[in-house]
């Protein structure tokens, strides 16, 4: 801070700046109040610069710490909480590192995703939690289990289960089957009233994979019976669940290797992934 400070106009109208005992001149105050302000100003981009790589680094997690077992990734992206469209990427892990292999696109649920509430990356960005009947698919990282089908379907390399008239997978919180695949013919103290059938008119289950969420416990309330499936048409969201075309379906199916311990990745296309 200057201190002080006297103006003084001689007779040419020259003007002297007093620091106490110093006298400058106008034009090398000027100067010196010039530099300070760059020096301010680069001082202040540098701050900004900072916060923004901390921020980036905050909201960019990698493939190797969300699923660090993993050489098979699922990516599912959409632009925000509510949108219902959205990509999928298959992403290979080699030698040489994280390899997209195909990409094609999806639907997610009637009301978007909502963070699964078990997750910790529901820290790094604010929105819904996932609930039972909220129609949201649900956001952060899984494993895969079953692909299941109408068909028999042989080479594939996951484990596989033919699906039938008979197959539920209940969604009644109050039951002790929720959130599981049963086989309803076997069932003796049926204490659900609320469940899907696999087997479907719209045929949008007949190729399909279950998703592991809310699994190992099953939480009440937190929602169920997630799958990757086919979808209706490109413009008819689900209940929850996240679909594609048939052709795109098939694809995955062929790629997915239990050997990979495969992951599926659903976030918002702002928490930008980074593969390496």
């Amino acid at each position: 801070m200057v201190r002080g400070v006297r103006l003084r106009f001689g007779a040419a109208q020259a003007c002297l700046f007093m620091f106490g005992g110093l006298s400058i001149t106008c034009k090398m105050f000027y100067r010196i109040l010039y530099i300070s302000t760059m020096i301010l100003m680069l001082g202040c981009k540098n701050t900004s610069h900072q916060t923004e790589s901390t921020k980036m680094d905050e909201t960019s997690p990698s493939f190797t710490a969300l699923a660090p077992e993993s050489t098979q990734i699922i990516v599912v992206q959409t632009a925000d909480w509510h949108e219902i469209h959205g990509k999928m990427q298959l992403w290979e892990k080699t030698a040489k590192g994280w390899n997209r292999v195909n990409e094609f696109n999806i639907l997610v649920g009637r009301n978007g995703m909502a963070w699964d509430n078990t997750s910790s990356l529901k820290n790094r960005l604010a929105g819904p939690i996932k609930k039972e009947g909220d129609g949201c698919s649900p956001a952060g990282v899984f494993s895969l289990d079953k692909i299941f089908s109408y068909h028999q379907t042989d080479n594939l390399n996951m484990p596989f289960i033919q699906v039938d008239e008979n197959d539920l997978c209940v969604d009644d919180i109050n039951s002790k089957y929720y959130n599981l695949l049963i086989n309803d013919s076997t069932i003796t103290d049926k204490d659900y009233h609320s469940c899907e059938h696999m087997l479907r008119d719209d045929l949008q289950y007949e190729y399909g994979v279950w998703v592991n969420y809310n699994t190992n416990p099953q939480i009440a309330g937190n929602g169920s019976c997630i799958f990757l499936h086919i979808y209706k048409d490109e413009n008819t969201p689900t209940s929850g669940c996240t679909a594609m075309a048939k052709k795109d379906m098939l694809a995955l199916i062929n790629w997915l290797n239990s050997s990979a311990q495969p992951r599926l990745i659903q976030l918002l296309a702002s928490i930008q992934l980074q593969s390496n």
